[in-house]
């Protein structure tokens, strides 16, 4: 059986806490052989915890080098594209965090690379496998359902708003809670309805309660880091800071 060489884009929570432990319950099927992240901190923190033998700051230097069969894209969210290219440019297949990417037309010229580079892209959607959801969409498979032909889908996760991490500044997250949460809500209804043709989009948000800032907790795990912050980072302001897209 292949041993497939695995290096891993941007080391923050979703690095830490989801990818590095799945790839390391396959076992033998994969090898973890380096990281990358734009901040020193994170990437040398994650190697050493995980006893990864290479880190990066420069993630096309590691591509160059390491020269892994897969990569993980675990960066903010408008950096998608950026490192998902660069792994097909270098011959990988690419795991992508959700969302894919911040536009159709970005998301189709990722697809349409991966078929060129003849690889895999894989949008993590993980609520898919869940095992309600993954229960729903056997029902609608069978026929249990009848003709879907409306569907409500809601998703309340958290009282806590985020003071850790690039993940939630709009400049790296670009899209809000929609782009955190509503992803996944946006990409089951298609999945269990067998993804029919959009005919019209619309949408509309509000911030009302975050502003008032009364009884709204600001802990870790009701932030969205259940699991904890593996290399603590000071709020947006505290201390200067890099940006993936300028390096």
């Amino acid at each position: 059986m292949k041993t497939y060489k695995v290096a891993i884009i941007g080391n923050g929570m979703i690095c830490n806490a989801a990818h590095i432990p799945a790839y390391k319950a396959m076992g033998d099927r994969v090898e973890l052989a380096a990281v990358a992240d734009i901040r020193e901190q994170a990437a040398r923190e994650t190697a050493q915890r995980h006893g990864i033998p290479k880190y990066y700051t420069d993630p096309q230097k590691m591509l160059e080098e390491v020269k892994p069969d897969i990569i993980s894209v675990c960066t903010p969210n408008a950096y998608h594209k950026k490192y998902t290219l660069m792994g097909f440019k270098a011959g990988c297949h690419v795991i992508c965090e959700k969302p894919v990417a911040m536009s159709r037309a970005d998301e189709r010229e990722m697809f349409e690379a991966a078929e060129a580079a003849g690889r895999q892209l894989f949008v993590i959607q993980s609520l898919r496998f869940t095992g309600n959801f993954s229960a729903a969409a056997e029902f609608a498979k069978d026929g249990c359902l009848g003709d879907i032909y409306y569907a409500d889908l809601n998703l309340v996760r958290r009282r806590g708003v985020p003071r850790w991490g690039m993940f939630h500044m709009a400049s790296e997250n670009v899209g809000g809670s929609f782009c955190d949460l509503g992803v996944h809500m946006c990409d089951y209804l298609m999945y269990i309805s067998g993804n029919p043709k959009m005919t019209a989009v619309s949408g509309s948000a509000v911030t009302r309660i975050v502003n008032k800032e009364e009884n709204v907790t600001f802990s870790n795990a009701e932030s969205g880091a259940p699991t904890g912050l593996f290399t603590f980072y000071p709020p947006p302001g505290t201390c200067p800071r890099r940006i993936w897209g300028t390096t």
